[in-house]
Protein backbone atom coordinates (compact mmCIF):
# COMPACT_ATOMS: atom_id res chain seq x y z
CA UNK A 1 0.00 0.00 0.00
CA UNK A 2 1.00 3.52 -0.84
CA UNK A 3 1.86 5.41 2.26
CA UNK A 4 1.57 9.26 0.77
CA UNK A 5 2.03 12.35 2.87
CA UNK A 6 -1.68 12.67 2.12
CA UNK A 7 -2.80 9.80 3.95
CA UNK A 8 -2.63 9.30 7.75
CA UNK A 9 -3.04 5.54 8.85
CA UNK A 10 -4.61 4.68 11.64
CA UNK A 11 -4.99 1.38 13.86
CA UNK A 12 -7.79 0.53 16.24
CA UNK A 13 -6.09 -0.50 19.25
CA UNK A 14 -8.05 -3.99 19.06
CA UNK A 15 -6.27 -4.50 15.99
CA UNK A 16 -3.24 -6.78 15.79
CA UNK A 17 -0.58 -6.06 13.28
CA UNK A 18 -1.40 -7.97 10.74
CA UNK A 19 -4.59 -6.07 10.23
CA UNK A 20 -4.28 -3.66 7.21
CA UNK A 21 -4.52 -0.13 8.68
CA UNK A 22 -7.10 2.03 7.73
CA UNK A 23 -6.59 5.23 6.24
CA UNK A 24 -8.03 8.61 7.55
CA UNK A 25 -9.36 11.28 5.32
CA UNK A 26 -6.89 14.23 6.18
CA UNK A 27 -7.19 18.39 5.30
CA UNK A 28 -4.21 17.68 3.19
CA UNK A 29 -6.19 15.21 1.07
CA UNK A 30 -9.86 17.07 1.58
CA UNK A 31 -8.05 20.24 0.48
CA UNK A 32 -7.24 22.76 2.89
CA UNK A 33 -10.25 25.04 3.01
CA UNK A 34 -13.66 24.19 3.55
CA UNK A 35 -15.74 24.24 0.26
CA UNK A 36 -19.03 25.14 2.14
CA UNK A 37 -20.49 25.07 5.72
CA UNK A 38 -23.50 22.93 7.18
CA UNK A 39 -25.64 24.31 9.11
CA UNK A 40 -27.00 21.58 12.01
CA UNK A 41 -29.47 22.48 14.07
CA UNK A 42 -30.34 19.49 16.46
CA UNK A 43 -30.90 15.82 16.90
CA UNK A 44 -33.44 14.21 15.30
CA UNK A 45 -34.42 12.21 19.00
CA UNK A 46 -32.74 11.20 21.94
CA UNK A 47 -29.98 13.36 23.53
CA UNK A 48 -30.10 17.01 22.18
CA UNK A 49 -27.75 18.48 19.91
CA UNK A 50 -26.27 21.59 20.08
CA UNK A 51 -26.54 23.80 17.06
CA UNK A 52 -23.13 24.40 15.10
CA UNK A 53 -21.35 24.63 11.93
CA UNK A 54 -19.88 21.47 9.81
CA UNK A 55 -17.11 22.80 7.60
CA UNK A 56 -17.24 20.47 4.40
CA UNK A 57 -14.54 19.43 2.23
CA UNK A 58 -16.04 17.25 -0.52
CA UNK A 59 -18.92 14.59 -1.38
CA UNK A 60 -19.99 12.36 -3.81
CA UNK A 61 -23.28 11.01 -4.79
CA UNK A 62 -23.80 7.07 -5.65
CA UNK A 63 -25.91 5.79 -8.61
CA UNK A 64 -29.43 5.95 -6.57
CA UNK A 65 -28.98 9.98 -5.70
CA UNK A 66 -27.62 9.36 -2.00
CA UNK A 67 -25.51 12.09 -1.74
CA UNK A 68 -22.64 12.09 1.32
CA UNK A 69 -20.61 15.33 2.08
CA UNK A 70 -17.25 14.73 3.92
CA UNK A 71 -16.36 16.64 7.21
CA UNK A 72 -13.45 16.87 9.42
CA UNK A 73 -12.45 14.36 11.55
CA UNK A 74 -12.79 11.48 9.43
CA UNK A 75 -16.79 12.42 9.38
CA UNK A 76 -19.14 11.47 6.62
CA UNK A 77 -22.77 12.50 6.68
CA UNK A 78 -25.18 10.79 4.28
CA UNK A 79 -27.80 13.52 3.05
CA UNK A 80 -31.45 13.12 3.39
CA UNK A 81 -32.41 16.88 1.06
CA UNK A 82 -36.61 15.93 1.65
CA UNK A 83 -36.58 15.50 5.63
CA UNK A 84 -33.13 17.67 6.25
CA UNK A 85 -31.33 14.42 8.15
CA UNK A 86 -27.63 13.88 8.50
CA UNK A 87 -26.38 10.45 9.25
CA UNK A 88 -23.02 10.23 9.94
CA UNK A 89 -22.04 7.04 7.89
CA UNK A 90 -18.52 5.43 6.94
CA UNK A 91 -15.84 7.22 5.24
CA UNK A 92 -14.78 6.01 2.03
CA UNK A 93 -11.97 2.58 1.89
CA UNK A 94 -8.43 3.46 0.55
CA UNK A 95 -9.44 2.05 -2.81
CA UNK A 96 -12.32 4.34 -3.24
CA UNK A 97 -10.85 7.53 -1.51
CA UNK A 98 -7.44 6.93 -3.84
CA UNK A 99 -10.25 7.00 -7.59
CA UNK A 100 -12.06 9.89 -5.82
CA UNK A 101 -8.97 11.95 -5.32
CA UNK A 102 -8.00 11.66 -9.04
CA UNK A 103 -11.43 12.87 -10.05
CA UNK A 104 -12.43 16.27 -10.99
CA UNK A 105 -15.01 18.21 -9.21
CA UNK A 106 -18.12 16.71 -11.34
CA UNK A 107 -16.44 14.31 -12.75
CA UNK A 108 -17.68 10.05 -12.29
CA UNK A 109 -15.22 7.40 -10.72
CA UNK A 110 -15.82 3.48 -10.76
CA UNK A 111 -15.19 1.42 -7.75
CA UNK A 112 -16.02 -2.34 -7.96
CA UNK A 113 -19.27 -2.33 -10.01
CA UNK A 114 -20.40 0.91 -9.39
CA UNK A 115 -20.24 4.55 -10.63
CA UNK A 116 -20.32 7.42 -7.93
CA UNK A 117 -20.41 11.26 -9.01
CA UNK A 118 -17.81 13.40 -7.13
CA UNK A 119 -19.47 16.61 -6.59
CA UNK A 120 -18.71 19.96 -8.00
CA UNK A 121 -17.78 22.76 -5.35
CA UNK A 122 -21.40 24.75 -6.74
CA UNK A 123 -23.05 21.23 -5.78
CA UNK A 124 -21.90 21.04 -2.26
CA UNK A 125 -22.59 24.77 -1.96
CA UNK A 126 -25.77 24.15 -2.83
CA UNK A 127 -26.79 21.30 -0.97
CA UNK A 128 -25.54 22.72 2.77
CA UNK A 129 -27.60 25.70 1.63
CA UNK A 130 -30.82 23.86 1.05
CA UNK A 131 -31.69 23.79 4.41
CA UNK A 132 -30.69 23.52 7.93
CA UNK A 133 -29.71 19.95 8.99
CA UNK A 134 -30.67 17.75 12.17
CA UNK A 135 -28.13 14.87 12.92
CA UNK A 136 -30.32 11.26 13.03
CA UNK A 137 -28.77 8.43 14.71
CA UNK A 138 -25.53 6.90 12.77
CA UNK A 139 -26.21 4.45 9.75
Amino acid sequence: MDASPTHVFLRRPDETVDKPMIPMLTDSNLGTRPVATLAITGAVKGPSCAERSEPVYGGYANGRGEIVLFAKDRLAYRVNLKNQILREGPPLNSGAQARYDATEAGGDFAYGNKIFRRLSLEQISDICSASNFRVGSRF
